[in-house]
């Protein structure tokens, strides 16, 4: 793996560590209480860093919806396919 490989896949983690650490929070807190602060002080990032990965709150909060969705569509799909 080079180091492209490497930078992209540390990349996509970091993604998914500040999705789930925002998933968790809008789900204990609710969506308006929750700030891009306590998002990135339960990643251990700063505030800046999240910008990087994610335009603003709205966008970690749509994107946690669609992927809860797809999910839940996938897992439904297999339950009817398993029937």
């Amino acid at each position: 793996m080079g180091i492209k490989e490497r930078r992209i896949r540390r990349e996509k983690i970091r993604q998914k560590q500040i999705l789930d650490a925002a998933k968790k929070l809008f789900f204990e807190q609710g969506f308006a209480a929750t700030s891009m602060n306590q998002i990135a002080k339960k990643v251990e990032l700063s505030k800046g860093t999240l910008y990087l990965y994610f335009k603003n709150k709205e966008e970690l909060y749509i994107l946690n919806k669609k992927l809860s969705k797809a999910l839940i569509d996938k897992t439904t799909w297999h339950e009817t396919w398993k029937r």
